[in-house]
């Protein structure tokens, strides 16, 4: 068994478990967790984000359209910051401007960046995401902009890109899930 290369990077679309398994697997190898969605604002307001600018914008593509810039700067110093395991929020993972994706590409280089799935089959997966993201907020119905950014997502090339695994948690509960991706890594 080896030890892993810190950080660990988890990637997905929304909904699809990474921070849940990011936890376990934080707990399983003794490592601190550090969820990207919980820490970007550091990094977003330190780099001129303004929340002034983000209230004028309604739809969610605006919005995740205007944090781009801030995401791929985050991600750069996150991976420097943090060495434990990190799980993204879903934008983290999705760039379609190739220029963005070189530079979080060249940021991740070296570390384990592992795609996470619900489902080998695309459409399932997106249908367990969504149906955890609608669970996640109430129980409410996804709005058009919700359902097409999260079925964006699940068909990124951009997470296949930048990840150096797939990883499809099927049935397994979190810490199942954990355990089996510490086995397939290879890491004590």
């Amino acid at each position: 068994m080896k030890q892993p290369v810190l950080p660990i990077v988890l990637i997905g679309p929304m909904a699809t478990g990474k921070s849940t398994l990011g936890q376990h697997l934080a707990e399983a190898l003794h490592l601190e967790q550090y969820p990207m969605d919980w820490v970007r604002w550091y990094y977003y307001l330190k780099n001129g984000y303004s929340l002034k600018t983000e209230k004028t914008m309604t739809r969610f593509q605006d919005k995740l359209a205007y944090w781009k810039p801030f995401e791929v700067d985050a991600v750069e110093r996150v991976v420097q910051d943090f060495k434990g395991v990190i799980d993204f929020g879903a934008g983290h993972g999705h760039f379609t401007d190739l220029e963005q994706r070189a530079q979080v590409k060249k940021a991740l280089q070296g570390l384990p960046v592992v795609l996470v799935l619900p489902h080998e089959d695309l459409e399932q997966s997106l249908k367990i995401c969504n149906a955890r993201y609608a669970e996640r907020n109430g129980g409410r119905v996804l709005t058009d902009d919700e359902l097409d950014t999260n079925r964006e997502f699940v068909y990124s090339d951009s997470f296949r890109a930048l990840a150096t695994h797939v990883f499809f948690t099927g049935d397994e509960s979190p810490a199942e899930s954990a355990r089996r991706l510490i086995q397939v890594m290879g890491w004590s």
